[in-house]
């Protein structure tokens, strides 16, 4: 088969009220195998000044007669339509020169189009008529080869190693083994050639014309052919999460897609176009030059992807068949229960350990803004921070999780169970080492796991620490737990003795006229405290009273101005994304910071933000921030360009 084709790669931005500029490249025709799928010619592309992203949007695509206009600038600022690149077929030029251009696509985007592919009508053809078929009715097996029924539309996959089928029963139809033929071509050619661009250390070994492995995905629904002829189509509302575990995936009619970018998802009106979008594999051996995102297709879609031998051996040290199958386990829990237990319970129960180094992480935060908050509390109901946490992690967690935590980490927090059977935490006097704590907890964790993963039977879950009555301390981290939990009636009962000297015993603390030597000091002998004249015990008391109130004041300042520095770098960081030179109203400024910071870590209330906001304006001058008070007590703020880091060396 010989290609002959013209393709053109062009680039296009858009600004904000400005015509679009057009940047082309353009080639000569030239004849080569099918090997020689694509290429340009190309000519050196014009360096174009960097904008921020709120002042323009990049757009790779086909350049239209509609595009050569510009949008009113309305609709430019407020609907975003993103395209994945676009690489017409119609313009060939030299092979070698489309590395640096796939280079730069793979930087920026996870996805990208062939238009005017040579054979597209058979391709067209083909998946009209596979659409008709309803295939042999084989389940979906251990091999993961069959076919699944899920919901109103079924999901039909194909296996295969070395170009075969791992299933000899569930065999495809001419038709699909005809397409499959095509798109295998183009998903190991421009794999290669990903692997290329992104200079992929052993790329030779990823991917091989005859040594590598491929799952064809076909999901089919008849629930369109069953409904009337309706003005509203019902199929077309349909989406469906298509992930893979390998290196590109082609979806032969990019307009059954959909891709995701900016934290929304876009489909793709460009016709005749085949969709081709990367993998974790190339994600992981671009060393961190490329990621890429999830992607959506249609009930009535196919999508071939090319991944690695099942004998390759990955970065981490594991064989990609490990991978594989931990995928799909992921992706079919009923299989994996019945062919697999064993590795079932395996991956329920990392999957259990990456939430609880989640819930770990988002514990130590909320406790230290806690403290923050509360500088004259001691110890903090679990139940009280458990629905915060939840909030933050997105994920329902409850005090079980926190036994289970403690199971890693007995003397992680030092607890308390309170006369309703809670668990109470006890605040540490100053900010824990977060990241220190971290690291112990993961290494803890890790080493846990790696236990129980070679142990004879892997838990399902991580069991949680049983709690009881704490034993009595001298004040040291060390917790001791007892196998069932129970009231501690007695600590609550004398709690009012707690930071007496152990040496003064219950008789003293009643009495006032009874002190022992450690109430006073060195200075104080044994002869001595035999009688104390109760006024005395009362002014020393008194004074006693003071100073612990005098230290708690300077402790609730230091901690009030570790406050506000943590929430002036927050405020500030939102400041400077804003338009300088333009005067802000108190109303509307402290409502978008408070609406900015409600799901982080460090949420802020109005008043607060304008103590916050008037101590930005004491550090960096008037001259640059300004509060300005206008008639009717109404606040303006306004402020000159900033600086990112002008705000750190004045703290």
């Amino acid at each position: 088969m010989v290609i002959t084709s013209h393709m053109v790669l062009v680039l296009v931005w858009s600004w904000s009220c400005e015509t679009p500029i057009h940047c082309g490249w353009h080639g000569m025709a030239w004849h080569s195998s099918s090997s020689h799928l694509i290429s340009y010619c190309t000519q050196s592309l014009k360096q174009v000044s960097h904008f921020g992203e709120s002042e323009r949007r990049l757009n790779i695509g086909i350049e239209t007669p509609a595009s050569k206009q510009a949008p009113p600038p309305q609709e430019t600022m407020n609907a975003y339509k993103y395209t994945p690149p676009v690489i017409d077929l119609d313009k060939v030029g030299n092979e070698t020169d489309l590395l640096p251009l796939m280079k730069q696509i793979l930087l920026m985007h996870d996805s990208f189009l062939l238009q005017n592919f040579a054979n597209i009508d058979a391709v067209r053809e083909l998946l009209g008529s596979v659409a008709q078929e309803d295939g042999p009715a084989c389940a979906l097996d251990a091999s993961f080869d069959g076919v699944l029924e899920a919901g109103n539309h079924s999901l039909e996959q194909w296996v295969y190693v070395n170009d075969q089928e791992t299933r000899p029963e569930h065999a495809e139809s001419r038709d699909v083994r005809r397409l499959r033929a095509i798109l295998g071509r183009i998903a190991v050619y421009f794999g290669k050639l990903c692997l290329q661009a992104l200079e992929c250390a052993d790329r030779d070994a990823l991917v091989a014309s005859g040594n590598h492995s491929a799952v064809l995905s076909r999901h089919h629904s008849k629930f369109g052919d069953q409904v009337l002829d309706l003005q509203f189509d019902y199929s077309a509302t349909e989406w469906i999460e298509f992930k893979s575990v390998g290196l590109l995936t082609v979806v032969p009619d990019a307009t059954c897609a959909k891709v995701y970018r900016n934290d929304s998802w876009h489909g793709i009106d460009v016709e005749n176009c085949i969709l081709l979008h990367t993998g974790p594999v190339l994600a992981s051996a671009s060393r961190g030059m490329h990621s890429t995102s999830d992607l959506r297709l249609s009930t009535n879609s196919l999508a071939y992807t090319v991944q690695p031998h099942l004998e390759y051996r990955m970065a981490d040290g594991r064989y990609f068949a490990e991978h594989f199958l931990e995928f799909n386990l992921q992706r079919f829990p009923d299989i994996g229960k019945q062919a697999y237990p064993e590795e079932m319970k395996l991956v329920a129960l990392k999957r259990s350990v990456s939430l609880l180094k989640t819930f770990f992480t988002t514990m130590e935060s909320m406790i230290n803004l806690y403290k923050i908050n509360h500088p004259g509390t001691d110890m903090v109901d679990l139940e009280t921070i458990l629905p915060s946490i939840s909030r933050m992690m997105r994920v329902k967690v409850t005090s079980t999780d926190f036994q289970r935590l403690l199971y890693i980490w007995p003397q992680a927090y030092d607890i308390d169970i309170n006369s309703n059977c809670g668990i109470s935490i006890k605040l540490q006097t100053t900010l824990s080492l977060t990241k220190s704590r971290l690291l112990e907890f993961a290494e803890r964790i890790d080493q846990w796991f790696q236990n129980a993963k070679g142990s004879g039977s892997v838990p399902e879950e991580i069991p949680p620490l049983k709690l009881g009555k704490r034993k009595a301390s001298n004040g040291s981290t060390s917790t001791t737990y007892s196998s069932s939990p129970s009231k501690n009636v007695a600590r609550r009962k004398f709690a009012s003795l707690k930071g007496k000297p152990k040496s003064m015993s219950l008789t003293s603390s009643l009495n006032p006229t009874v002190v022992t030597p450690t109430n006073y000091g060195d200075n104080l002998t044994t002869d001595d405290v035999t009688m104390v004249d109760p006024k005395s015990s009362l002014l020393d008391r008194i004074r006693v009273k003071e100073r612990r109130a005098a230290a708690l004041l300077s402790q609730r300042e230091l901690m009030q101005d570790h406050f506000i520095a943590i929430k002036m770098k927050h405020v500030f960081d939102i400041c400077f994304t804003l338009e300088p030179e333009v005067p802000y109203t108190e109303d509307y400024l402290t409502g978008l910071i408070v609406d900015s910071l409600t799901d982080s870590h460090n949420p802020i209330g109005r008043e607060e933000c304008v103590q916050v906001l008037a101590k930005i304006s004491e550090l960096l001058g008037q001259d640059v921030f300004q509060i300005v008070q206008v008639e009717g007590n109404l606040k303006v703020y306004k402020w000159k360009p900033l600086e990112k880091n002008m705000l750190q060396p004045r703290l």
